[in-house]
């Protein structure tokens, strides 16, 4: 008897509880955010543990939507620029500029290096002091570049209604690779993959 009673009372609290929390759902008001927010929230999220990094908050309309990189060193500032600096398209009338800038307001330009190494190289003044960064190099046949990265989370607020606070909760590995567009399948420049290192 003491049994039946013991489960049925977790049964019954078992639904008060999921009665509550659906009753909760169901007054947030989900809405969705336009692709440049969230650009701008991934980003910003992905890259503000670095203190020598700070991205802006959205500027501009239309045409001219702008987020801006500053970067304190000039040598990190042109490592991160050749994967940061983008336009992003939407429609036919709007449209996102990353642009990274130096001490100085000075807008920075680079090109993508040619080869796993200089990548890799690369990658690493980019990301080093970044907390979630371990290192950078080449893989074993020395045909495509890694970076590597701790198995922590990078979490921003979207419009994911798949999580009860309406947060994108990313691995650091996924996030960065998405941020500074690494690819490795890139068929046309030097493939880069994105990795998480193993837990102890």
């Amino acid at each position: 008897m003491k049994f039946i009673q013991s489960r049925s009372l977790k049964v019954l609290f078992l639904l008060i509880g999921l009665m509550t929390q659906t009753a909760h759902a169901g007054e947030q008001q989900v809405s969705l955010n336009p692709p440049w927010l969230l650009v701008q929230a991934k980003m910003s999220a992905t890259l503000k543990a670095d203190t020598c990094v700070n991205v802006s908050k959205l500027e501009g309309e239309g045409m001219d939507m702008k987020i801006r990189v500053d970067v304190c060193d000039y040598d990190k500032a042109l490592a991160l620029a050749p994967f940061l600096n983008k336009k992003y398209e939407y429609y036919k009338n709007l449209a996102l500029t990353v642009q990274v800038y130096a001490p100085g307001l000075v807008p920075v330009f680079a090109d993508l290096p040619s080869t796993p190494q200089d990548v890799a190289d690369v990658l690493n003044r980019a990301l080093s002091g970044h907390p979630s960064f371990v290192t950078s190099g080449v893989n074993k046949v020395g045909k495509a570049a890694f970076v590597e990265f701790k198995p922590v989370i990078i979490q921003f607020v979207s419009d994911d209604s798949s999580d009860y606070y309406l947060n994108t909760n990313l691995p650091a590995s996924s996030a960065f690779r998405d941020v500074l567009g690494l690819n490795p399948f890139a068929k046309d420049s030097v493939r880069v993959y994105s990795t998480t290192s193993r837990m102890n």
